[in-house]
């Protein structure tokens, strides 16, 4: 799921200069404003999971935030105010830590005590594989098609991976 999602970080900015035509300092602060944002919604979507933790199954819960996160980037594309870019961003980062410890709980609570170090290092290293993995494609396609582009490729990457997996857990339990 990070795959797609990857594209924000990666993407940002080129699409701050893109967008903004900012160059030295006012690229900075644009760029640094939108970062922010993003960690402030990150903050908040760890503050978010054990509430909805309580209401929602884990694996729904990151498939949802992974599908949010490729809406904000949807919004990220097509949005030209500043403070609806804002909002894509401090959703992006919410949805994206939101994701990530829902992945390291469950992780936490299926590996076997004595296997939890070595299981949580290899999530971590599938996780920074998939986001480097992502980065690069996102950037060819960035280079190849533009940053919008690849901005609603990867928004629509990451929404349609969530839904393929409630469609193969579907199909499984008819099976």
């Amino acid at each position: 799921c990070f795959f797609g999602v990857s594209a924000v970080l990666a993407l940002l900015p080129s699409f701050v200069e893109h967008r903004f035509g900012h160059h030295g300092a006012g690229s900075a602060r644009s760029l640094g404003a939108l970062l922010s944002c993003y960690g402030v919604g990150s903050v908040l979507g760890s503050l978010l999971v054990a509430p909805l933790s309580a209401r929602i199954d884990r694996d729904r819960l990151m498939g949802l935030g992974t599908a949010f996160c490729g809406g904000c980037m949807l919004l990220l594309m097509v949005g030209q105010h500043p403070a609806v870019l804002a909002l894509a961003m401090l959703g992006a980062g919410c949805s994206w830590s939101l994701a990530l410890t829902c992945m390291n709980i469950s992780a936490q609570l299926l590996l076997p005590r004595e296997l939890l170090a070595r299981g949580l290092a290899l999530s971590m290293m599938a996780l920074m594989v998939s986001m480097a993995c992502g980065s690069a494609v996102w950037g060819a396609v960035a280079t190849v098609s533009g940053v919008d582009l690849a901005f609603g490729a990867a928004g629509a990457a990451a929404i349609a991976w969530p839904v393929l997996q409630a469609v193969v857990a579907a199909i499984r339990s008819r099976a």
